[in-house]
């Protein structure tokens, strides 16, 4: 019988009230998930890390790449040490906003 995820964490009814905009991408090793949560007003996109402690699913956090423009459909490589995505920044890396999606990655430190 399927059974609710984290629904502390992933329903209207928690007290983040999160919208996912994608499914949940867990790291190869299980303790982190990525997703993208879009606020309606006004509208944006924005990839979030939930990260699991002694068994406990953290507070979903901004990842500390995103909040800046608009950042979507997540993916994490096979390996853990590269997660892509989407996202309308400029390629300069500063600025007005694009006005197509490209896709972007971020590496693992550490």
């Amino acid at each position: 019988m399927p059974q609710p995820f984290a629904p502390e964490i992933f329903s209207a009814e928690s007290r983040f009230g999160f919208h996912l905009h994608t499914s949940l991408h867990f790291s190869p090793d299980g303790q982190e998930i990525y997703f993208t949560h879009q606020d309606q007003e006004p509208l944006k996109l924005t990839i979030h890390v939930v990260k699991q402690k002694d068994g406990v699913w953290r507070d979903p956090q901004v990842a500390p790449f995103s909040g800046t423009y608009d950042d979507n459909c997540e993916m994490i490589s096979s390996d853990g040490q590269r997660l892509y995505f989407t996202s309308n920044r400029p390629l300069s890396g500063s600025g007005e906003p694009e006005g197509e999606f490209g896709i972007w990655f971020v590496e693992r430190e550490g």
